[in-house]
C-alpha cells in the first residue's frame, strides 16, 4: 500500500500537469476509458523505453507499472523520509 501511495501521487501530479484538473473533456475522456474506476500497481521486469515507471490502460483499468528496482528504491525513500512519523494506514488490514 505504501508503494502505491507514492506512485499514485506521481500519477496525480502528471495528470494535473497535463491539465486534467480544470478540463472537463479530459476528465470525461479518461472516465470513458477507465470504466472500472480501478487503478493498480503492477511490478514488471522492464518497462517500455526502460523507464523506471509507466502508466498503461488495459481492460478499462489503469496500471501504474514499475520495475522491482524502482519499487524498492521508492519504498526505501519513503521509509527514510517518514522514519519519525507514524504510518497512516488507509483501507485494508494488516
Amino acid at each position: 500500500m505504501i508503494a502505491f501511495v507514492g506512485h499514485s501521487d506521481g500519477l496525480k501530479y502528471q495528470l494535473e500537469r497535463q491539465g486534467f484538473r480544470g478540463d472537463d473533456m479530459l476528465q470525461e475522456g479518461l472516465a470513458e476509458v477507465v470504466t472500472s474506476k480501478t487503478f493498480k500497481l503492477r511490478v514488471v521486469q522492464t518497462t517500455k523505453d526502460n523507464a523506471t515507471n509507466e502508466v498503461v490502460i488495459e481492460n478499462n483499468t489503469v496500471y501504474i507499472q514499475v520495475t522491482s528496482l524502482s519499487l524498492f528504491s521508492n519504498f526505501s525513500k519513503f521509509l527514510t523520509e517518514n522514519s519519525f512519523r507514524p504510518l497512516r494506514l488507509v483501507g485494508g488490514t494488516m
